[in-house]
């Protein structure tokens, strides 16, 4: 490949104060501060390993190598991603600021991410999530919250260590959630024993920071409040059950139960719809079986579909038949 720059110009300036600038740019616009923290790791990350001094040593090829290199160190295609992003709007910034002149790192090939979910969640069953919350709540009420909150709001850790009393609406019966990964404010409903939980939990006198949680779990203490529920690990297909499991609980919940993409999505708080399903539902053979079966049942609780296969204007083969008639006959 060709060594391209992607930094026209002579005397151009030095990497480090250009991050610096960039950086302080973004805590400006009111960007989520943990994403901030990650972009400049990742961009001094990256003119280290790429030897960049000034902005005229930042390459194509240099990108290019760079995102390779994490690829092959056994970095996820998402992670490449995210910095190969980072990177271009870093320099998308230096020109907008004309510090150079343009750029051409969006030449950088991206990675496929389609078969990139290191750590597939699986979603507990309801008698897992009783007994979580049962455990949870003989330990404390604050616990007992932290954990209804993953699995009825579907909170993220960082957004429950995160949350302020003063986002919490107890007469609306919301919460708003601030510094979300998808950078923006977020208001979601409660259901009504959270809410009872949370008027329980709530001090008199609130502390400086006003947190709802002065002493969120972590994982040591997750993983015992899992294994006093008798909610597996890793399950037998190799699916993690951990804290971030319950959101994917809440994407597969409303997903059994019909609920419209559009109203998922808003509930997940997902950019699209395309996120909440390819990552935060685990729908089983059991669940295309029932969807199945109240999609073809008639009014007197009878299968139509069965007696249907003998008139169906699709020509099916015997192996078809059969899978189909045998589905039905498990129902």
């Amino acid at each position: 490949m060709e060594n391209t720059p992607i930094c026209n110009g002579d005397a151009l300036p030095a990497v480090h104060p250009a991050i610096d600038a960039y950086i302080a740019h973004c805590r400006a616009s009111n960007q989520a501060r943990r994403h901030v923290d990650q972009k400049k790791s990742h961009l001094r990350k990256f003119v280290r390993e790429v030897r960049a001094r000034t902005l005229a040593d930042v390459t194509l090829e240099a990108l290019t190598a760079n995102l390779a290199a994490l690829r092959e160190a056994g970095k996820s295609a998402r992670t490449c991603n995210w910095r190969r992003q980072i990177v271009i709007s870093w320099l998308n910034w230096c020109v907008k600021t004309e510090r150079i002149e343009r750029h051409p790192a969006d030449h950088a090939p991206r990675f496929d991410e389609s078969d990139d979910q290191r750590r597939p969640r699986r979603a507990l069953n309801d008698a897992e999530c009783e007994r979580l919350i049962a455990v949870a709540d003989a330990h404390s009420p604050e616990r007992g919250v932290w954990y209804r909150l993953a699995l009825e709001v579907g909170l993220r850790r960082g957004e429950l260590a995160r949350l302020r009393w003063a986002d919490v609406d107890l007469d609306a019966r919301t919460i708003t959630v601030r510094g979300s990964k998808g950078k923006r404010a977020d208001t979601v409903p409660l259901l009504g024993d959270t809410v009872k939980a949370l008027l329980a939990l709530k001090p008199a006198t609130l502390t400086l920071d006003g947190k709802v949680f002065l002493s969120p779990p972590g994982d040591a203490e997750r993983r015992a409040d899992f294994t006093a529920a008798g909610v597996v690990g890793i399950n037998e297909r190799g699916r993690v059950a951990d804290l971030h499991a319950l959101r994917t609980t809440l994407g597969t919940r409303l997903a059994r139960r019909g609920v419209a993409p559009q109203v998922a999505q808003k509930i997940m708080r997902h950019r699209d719809y395309a996120t909440t399903l390819r990552y935060y539902t685990d729908l089983q053979v059991e669940d295309m079986r029932n969807a199945l079966r109240g999609a073809c049942a008639a009014v007197d609780g009878e299968l139509p579909f069965i007696g249907w296969l003998d008139i169906c204007p699709i020509p099916l083969s015997d192996p078809h038949r059969r899978a189909i008639s045998g589905l039905l006959a498990v129902g």
